[in-house]
């Protein structure tokens, strides 16, 4: 790398640190190697967003983020989502989903902050069992000094996402800013000038979702 950098003229010397760490971070192996089989290229590059972010910022509007999802409560999304899939395969899409949430937990944890659509708090995924299980789960997860639960309430009406879920990662140097949404053909990612729109709606939206304080007194009160 260092010779190619050379080769090139990179001359300044905190690009050239830049660059070959970005280098050694593109070709470092994760635990996702191991998945790749089973698992969309894209969610490949999804968990390696997750593994290098500093913070992820996630709207959602009709399920909890999968880094805050039950065992129980992802598997009925999963199965939502592809009905078709055996036992043997839905397995492992969970086993997935539940090492994702390691970065949550990790020493040098990722920050998430995460503004949900009051209405999943009364959309039941998986049975009214699972539902509770989840409420609790996302209130205790919300204590966590590195994880930030704001909801959005529907008395608002109309906000600056209409058109639904989406994350921001804010990765650390020498990395850009990402947006992804996910759809049913699979993930999209936004970076450069699209990236704006999707911070200025983040951003929005934090003005005039529930204080952290205020929405931990609703899931205390949903729990009930």
């Amino acid at each position: 790398m260092r010779e190619l950098l050379t080769l090139y003229g990179v001359a300044d010397g905190r690009v050239r640190e830049a660059l070959q760490k970005l280098s050694l971070e593109v070709w470092r192996k994760g635990w996702w190697e191991g998945y790749a089989q089973d698992i969309d290229p894209s969610i490949v590059d999804y968990a390696w967003l997750e593994a290098r972010a500093a913070e992820i910022k996630s709207f959602n509007v009709v399920v909890v983020p999968g880094l805050l999802q039950t065992p129980a409560y992802a598997e009925a999304v999963i199965r939502a989502v592809d009905p078709d899939s055996d036992d043997a395969q839905v397995d492992r899409w969970l086993e997935v989903r539940m090492i994702r949430q390691q970065v949550l937990t990790r020493p040098r944890p990722v920050r998430l902050t995460v503004i949900l659509d009051q209405s999943i708090l009364r959309r039941q995924i998986g049975g009214a069992e699972v539902h509770a299980e989840q409420l609790a789960h996302l209130a205790n997860m919300a204590d966590r000094s590195n994880v930030t639960v704001r909801l959005l309430p529907e008395a608002i009406g109309a906000h600056a996402a209409p058109d639904g879920s989406f994350k921001i990662f804010d990765l650390p140097d020498p990395y850009p800013t990402l947006a992804c949404v996910e759809t049913p053909a699979g993930v999209i990612y936004v970076e450069a000038d699209g990236i704006q729109r999707f911070t200025a709606a983040f951003d929005r939206l934090r003005e005039v979702a529930l204080s952290p304080d205020d929405s931990a007194a609703v899931l205390r009160e949903q729990r009930r």
